[in-house]
């Protein structure tokens, strides 16, 4: 019977305030609205990080010779990982071709060796990170080039003298002129690195 009464009451109540309680249901219609808008919005940026991260995920291991390998976890710094680039490989092409062979889940492996250089295309010039490579570098890495062709079987068995530029170079040193059939002069030099 209480229960009833009090039905009752609110319902008279709502009908005497129509202002109030149209007021109320339109915040509470908002309010709702704006939870559901926030919980899309969340969802989307989630799937979206997701994403991005099973792209880069466990998809590649990098095997470095140097000094950093004989460090305890943790006891390396920025300038420690940066000056592994100067030290001398003594790992070979074969090794990676070894590694595809011999390592169990490994689909691809591709050798690289990194050396500290300068770039020149008539008078303007930038300091570079000279990757060496083979034909299935882009491939491992994900890479996708915005004009021109990735290096080929060819250009290897030649020993062609072909490079791939990254945007920033490319940029530094032809602007938004094309690149494509340009010589590049590169000198191999090794470039001191500043940390602030």
């Amino acid at each position: 019977m209480r229960l009833l009464r009090s039905i009752t009451l609110a319902i008279h109540s709502m009908w005497d305030y129509k202002g109030r309680t149209t007021l109320a249901l339109l915040g509470m219609l908002v309010s709702t609205l704006l939870l559901a808008f926030l919980l899309a919005v969340l969802h989307n940026f989630q799937t979206s990080v997701d994403g991005q991260v099973s792209g880069l995920g466990m998809r590649q291991i990098v095997a470095m010779p140097g000094r950093i390998l004989n460090r305890k976890v943790g006891q390396f710094d920025l300038s420690t990982l940066m000056s592994v680039t100067t030290l001398t490989s003594t790992l070979k092409a074969q090794d990676a071709t070894n590694v595809k062979k011999d390592v169990p889940g490994v689909a691809a492996a591709v050798p690289q060796t990194e050396v500290i250089s300068s770039a020149y295309y008539g008078k303007a010039s930038t300091e570079i990170l000279y990757t060496g490579t083979t034909v299935r570098f882009d491939k491992v890495f994900r890479l996708k080039l915005a004009e021109g062709r990735w290096l080929n079987r060819a250009d290897m068995n030649t020993e062609a003298p072909s490079i791939v530029l990254g945007a920033q170079t490319k940029q530094a040193l032809f602007g938004k002129s094309n690149a494509i059939g340009k010589t590049v002069v590169i000198k191999k030099e090794l470039i001191g690195f500043n940390f602030d």
